[in-house]
């Protein structure tokens, strides 16, 4: 579904919702509530309520179907010491959002034979600062030459390895940022994420990056969060009252 039928199809369900609301909402006013909606939805797929019985993002394979097209892959290689001993960063691609597969190239000389070997970490395990401290107590927990923790950063993930043990690449598949959405892909200037940051036009997408099937659940959430503010408050929305919810 093109952005512009977004447009229609919101406008359609917000005025039967309230047909006594002033209702007055230019173009980049829908595409914020839409983009918000577009968000809250990928995180939904991606980290659901268990408890609601909503599966989890690969759980199967409609699920998977879901988000494909936001998943990618990439090998990082280039790193920088790390806080933690034995510790080095990696910075993550500028579109990377969630991490849904992770893995770490080891290098070391073997104990038994003397010779340098490399090879796939068994388990890359996600931890915190203060978790992988009380793991330093225990050393079955330690990182070693099949075990390395990662931790995450601002914009990058630290690989800490063992004693004398190096990692010289990180693989991760992730869950990129989606794009933009926007009705007027040639009037980006005018949207309003781009108020407080210079964006350009290759931000910005006219048709979401999900499958085809969840493009109408954007618009409903959309919707919801349009109706949830005009059921309490009664208010006009335009572009002072969502730029107020920007800062």
């Amino acid at each position: 579904m093109h952005v512009k039928e977004m447009h229609i199809a919101f406008k359609q369900y917000v005025y039967k919702n309230n047909t006594n609301a002033n209702l007055n909402f230019k173009k980049e006013v829908i595409d914020w509530y839409l983009n918000v909606a577009y968000r809250s939805m990928i995180l939904t797929k991606y980290s659901p309520n268990k408890k609601f019985g909503i599966e989890s993002f690969e759980q199967s394979e409609r699920r998977k179907q879901d988000l494909d097209k936001l998943v990618k892959y990439t090998t990082i290689t280039d790193k920088v010491s790390g806080v933690h001993s034995n510790g080095v960063y990696f910075t993550l691609p500028s579109d990377f959002w969630f991490a849904i597969e992770e893995g770490v190239k080891l290098s070391f000389v073997d104990n038994c034979d003397g010779q340098s070997k490399t090879v796939d970490a068994e388990e890359v395990k996600v931890t915190t600062h203060d978790r992988y401290r009380k793991s330093l107590i225990n050393s079955f927990k330690k990182p070693n030459q099949r075990r390395a923790y990662r931790i995450a950063a601002d914009g990058k993930h630290e690989i800490i390895t063992g004693t004398d043990i190096t990692a010289t690449n990180y693989f991760v598949a992730y869950i990129k940022k989606p794009l933009i959405l926007i009705n007027d892909i040639a009037d980006y200037t005018k949207s309003l994420y781009n108020i407080s940051s210079s964006l350009g036009m290759g931000d910005f997408v006219t048709t979401p990056e999900v499958s085809e099937h969840l493009h109408e659940e954007i618009v409903l959430q959309a919707v919801a969060l349009v109706d949830g503010r005009i059921n309490h408050e009664q208010v006009q929305y335009d572009e002072r009252e969502l730029l107020k919810t920007l800062k």
